[in-house]
Order: structure tokens, then sequence, then C-alpha cells
């Protein structure tokens, strides 16, 4: 837990909670005809208020250590902590009442916790009831992000086999016709897996590893297309470190052979292009194979449906994904994201 923040946040609260009393009896007292200003009455609500303040950290350290949902061993540390409480705050009341003066004669301290074991007591327990709100809404936050990790992880081991049959299947085509260039492709696709598992459990990774394993894949695909699949690359400098979900670009590249560019006859080109605009970091893939069906949706593949659903769980309405015909044929696939490097993190 973040002490320092906590302490600062504690005497804040009652700090803001002294000056409300005293506003509030400078006016009962005005009320009654007196002269008073809540400036001249801050100095007493201030040593009430603020001994709570030790006794609102201890509460927040029970939360965390001793949730009340753990079960009966949170009860004795609960109780013990509301007994630290009723007698810290006599101990105070004894302290300080020389220099306030809330008795003209100090009362002992059994009186003081039977005077008000009560109103402090519930006072305590509010306290308690605000710490385990704290505790359990942090939780709740971090269950969320190990369940939104989880599902991303779920939906990229989709990806893997999915690429891994392709390619087999390109690579048993090749085998009897052409076994020299088959097995070239079988050096390629075991750099490819290699840097593939390399991003096993991050949810990000910088853009030129994700490059890289992107540019493996298409090697492989260039061995088979040979002078009729071009690529080129457009990566300004500060893209290259920005951060992306693993297996980002190969299955939307993958979509722009198989099904953009593999289907026309004569050669194609991808074009993958990569910046930092306002903020953001767009990535394009773009094609100029035989596009889009006329008048139809843009597809709904295993890549373009994955892509779209581990954007969205990753980014939520900060990101933009969009599937479009381009003017001069073929299909533009354009990414924004929030730009962010590992350092930022």
């Amino acid at each position: 837990m973040p002490y320092l923040l906590w302490t600062g946040a504690a005497v804040g609260w009652w700090s803001a909670y002294a000056w409300v009393n005293a506003v509030r009896a400078a006016e009962v007292l005005r009320g009654n005809g007196a002269v008073a200003e809540p400036v001249c009455l801050l100095p007493g609500e201030l040593a009430l208020a603020l001994p709570w303040v030790p006794f609102t950290l201890l509460a927040l350290w029970l939360a965390h250590r001793f949730p009340i949902g753990a079960g009966p061993r949170a009860a004795l540390p609960q109780l013990g902590g509301l007994i630290v409480a009723l007698a810290g705050r006599a101990v105070a009341v004894i302290a300080l009442n020389p220099m306030v003066g809330w008795y003209l004669s100090t009362p002992t301290f059994d009186d003081l916790l039977v005077r008000n074991i009560q109103l402090d007591a519930f006072t305590y327990c509010l306290i308690v009831a605000a710490a385990h709100a704290v505790y359990y809404a942090r939780v709740h936050r971090l269950r969320e992000r190990q369940l939104a990790r989880a599902e991303l992880n779920a939906l990229r081991a989709q990806l893997q086999p999915h690429f891994l049959f392709n390619t087999l299947n390109t690579i048993a085509a090749l085998v009897p016709d052409d076994p020299e260039k088959a097995d070239r492709m079988i050096s390629g696709l075991g750099g490819l897996l290699r840097r593939s598992l390399d991003s096993d459990g991050r949810l990000e990774v910088p853009l030129h590893e994700e490059i890289a394993t992107t540019s493996s894949y298409l090697d492989i695909e260039q061995t088979r297309f040979e002078d009729r699949l071009r690529v080129s690359w457009r990566i300004e400098p500060d893209a290259s470190d920005a951060l992306v979900p693993p297996l980002l670009l190969q299955p939307l590249v993958e979509n722009a052979v198989r099904h953009g560019l593999w289907p026309r006859a004569r050669a194609g080109e991808l074009r993958v292009t990569a910046g930092r605009r306002a903020g953001k970091l767009r990535i394009a893939i773009e094609d100029d194979g035989v596009g889009l069906p006329p008048g139809g949706p843009p597809s709904t593949g295993l890549g373009l449906a994955n892509t779209r659903v581990r954007l969205e769980q990753l980014y939520g309405a900060r990101h933009e994904f969009t599937v479009v015909a381009r003017d001069g044929g073929g299909v533009a696939v354009t990414m924004t994201v929030p730009y962010r490097t590992g350092e930022e993190r």
C-alpha cells in the first residue's frame, strides 16, 4: 500500500472535516449573538480531528492485511484495531486537554472511555467500512486486469496455430515440385515460431519486435511468390519502440497476401506504414489486390475479428480500427492506438 499517499489523504480529509465543523460552530455561535470566526475555532477542531489520522491508517492497514471477508481469522485483528482506537482517542484527549481546554478538570482514562465509547466506536466503524471499500475496489481492479490478461492471451493463442497451419499447408504444397524452396521455407518457419514464442506472457511488445516477426512470415511468402510479391516498409524512427499487442501485424498481413494478392495473377504490392500522430501510434497495412467484395462488408475471418477484440480489450475507446477499400484497388487496414514506450509504462 502507498502509505505516504494515504497519510496525506487522511490528513487532508480530517483537516477538511475540522474546517467544516469550525464553520458550522461559528454559524451557531453567531446565531446566538456571539462573535465567532471559523479561523479562530479551527485549532480546537483540528485537535479533535487530527488524532483520528493514525487510526485511519491503522484501519487501512488492517483492511489490507486482514479484510473482514477473509473469514474468522480477521475478527481478532479488527477487534484489536477498535480497542486501540478507543484507547488512543482517550489518551489523546488527556494529553491535549491542558492546551485546548475541553474540560475544566481533565477526566480520567476510564471516564473518557465510558463517556465517548459510542461516538468513537461509531466513527471508527465508519472508517473501517471506508477502508474496506478502498481495499475491495483495488481487488476488483486487479482481478479485472488479470481477467483481461487471460482473455488477451487466449485470443493470441488462437492465432498461433492458425498461421502455423496455413504456413505448413503452403510448404506441403511445394514439397513435390520444389523441395529446395520448401526446405528454405521450413527454415524460415523455425525463425518465425521462435519470434512468436518470445512474446509469451507479455500483453504488449515494441513495434520493432512485431515487425521482425512479420518480416519472418513475409520471407516465407516471398520464397513462394518470388517476384509476384513486393513488400515495402515505411516505419518512422520514433514508432519503432512504441508498444503494440504481440501478433498484431502478422494476421493482417496474412489476410492481405492470401485474400488480396494471392487470387490475382500479376504482381502485387503490400505496404506497411507506422508513425506517431498527436500522441497516437498509427499503423496502416495496404495492398493493391482484388479488394473487398462489391457492396459487401469487410471480412470477419479470424485475423480481423481477433484483432478487433484484442484492441478493444486492451485499449477500449482509445483505439480505432478500420478496414476500407482503396480508391486505386485493394484494401487498407488502419489502426490507431495510444503511443507509449516501455520506459513510459
